[in-house]
């Protein structure tokens, strides 16, 4: 039987992200583990959870009891791949395979989903991030990218890691994001949604990245011409008793609807009228493409992973980082012409299928199959 060991920062990050993942291994015979920070949900399809007290900063000195215990657990399984997401599970993940990778072969992968130093990044980052990412090289035997411009930056600086894959994306699971149209009307009601409001809609964490008070700045200059638009945010997170205040502030309480995050995200895509991004840093954003498969305009910020999605003027509008007279005018245009709405979210539906996950599993699973292939090669 082989065996994949998963490691990432949290288990929201596993259900959102890799479950189509999971279950096709499973589903093939693979043993397959996750270790992350348990959160107080079970992860479905997997064998086992190793639980890991992970801080969100790869730099805290609390992740060295999360190296130990997790190398403790790969030199003891022999996992023949340990697959790292996130910047801390593959800080810790990597660290904690060296003995395993050295003795026993297993392949140590990272899926980078946007790396922290990116063009226009904080110096801080680069200072922080790129450094460590060299060190890690040695100790990483493939690589995978999810957007251009990360792509670029490791075959030009990473010349280290073996092996360098390139996918678009971990792929949307059909599952999550197909409306149940039954539901829909009474989602609307439970909203307090009328058939002639306006909405706009942000899946997204509420976290400082994602840039809301931005958004909800626009927002108030918005709703001078459209009275009836409404802002629906998906998503939680530590900034939401900000984001709440924020609100209070511009005295957007009508406007605003905080949904939470929401598993079944189709049927919430279904009451809006376009999707939005405020977001300054992105791999290849997941929300992004649920809201084209979702046949919706898109609003997004000009950001790596953002331009590899969207063509400005062909399956959405794009502007620059915190340009809010841009970003007013495009919703305002769209709101006005239902013509351009429409054509934009056609182009956007035909240019989605790639990203499906019924697609990316499969390249994946034959990035697995051929790492192990020169495991037994070199046997």
């Amino acid at each position: 039987m082989k065996s994949i060991l998963i490691v990432t920062s949290s288990d929201y990050f596993v259900r959102v992200f890799l479950l189509p993942y999971i279950k096709e291994l499973v589903d093939r015979g693979w043993l397959v583990h996750v270790a992350s920070a348990y959160d107080g949900e079970d992860i479905p399809y997997i064998h086992q959870h190793i639980d890991l007290p992970v801080e969100r900063t790869p730099f805290s000195l609390k992740n060295c009891k999360a190296i130990k215990i997790l190398s403790r657990e790969i030199e003891n399984r022999h996992y023949d791949i340990v697959h790292c997401h996130t910047p801390v599970g593959a800080y810790i993940g990597r660290l904690a395979a060296r003995k395993a990778r050295r003795c026993y072969g297993t392949k140590v992968i990272y899926t980078a989903h946007g790396f922290h130093f990116y063009n226009g990044a904080p110096l801080l980052s680069w200072l922080l991030y790129y450094p460590a990412e060299q060190f890690l090289a040695k100790y990483t035997d493939a690589i995978i990218t999810i957007n251009e411009e990360d792509s670029l930056r490791v075959e030009r600086h990473f010349t280290r890691i073996a092996r360098h894959y390139s996918l678009p994306g971990v792929g949307y699971d059909e599952d999550r994001i197909k409306p149940d149209l039954s539901h829909v009307t009474a989602l609307r009601k439970d909203l307090r949604l009328d058939a002639d409001d306006f909405v706009l809609i942000y899946t997204a964490n509420l976290i400082a990245g994602k840039n809301h008070d931005f958004l909800l700045s626009c927002l108030q200059q918005i709703v001078k011409e459209i009275p009836r638009c409404k802002l629906l945010l998906c998503g939680d997170g530590n900034m939401k008793e900000h984001i709440v205040d924020k609100v209070e502030e511009l005295h957007l309480q009508q406007h605003v609807i905080f949904a939470g995050f929401k598993w079944s995200i189709g049927d919430y895509m279904a009451l809006a009228d376009v999707a939005v991004s405020a977001s300054r840093r992105e791999g290849l954003p997941l929300s992004i493409i649920e809201a084209m498969y979702s046949k919706l305009p898109v609003v997004a910020t000009r950001i790596r992973g953002i331009k590899d999605l969207i063509v400005d003027g062909v399956n959405g509008l794009l502007y620059k980082v915190d340009d809010q007279e841009s970003f007013c005018n495009h919703i305002i245009t769209l709101y006005n012409n239902r013509q351009l709405r429409q054509s934009l979210s056609e182009q956007a539906v035909e240019d989605i299928e790639k990203y499906s996950a019924k697609k990316i599993v499969p390249q994946m699973i034959d990035i697995y199959n051929e790492l192990l292939e020169t495991t037994d090669n070199a046997k």
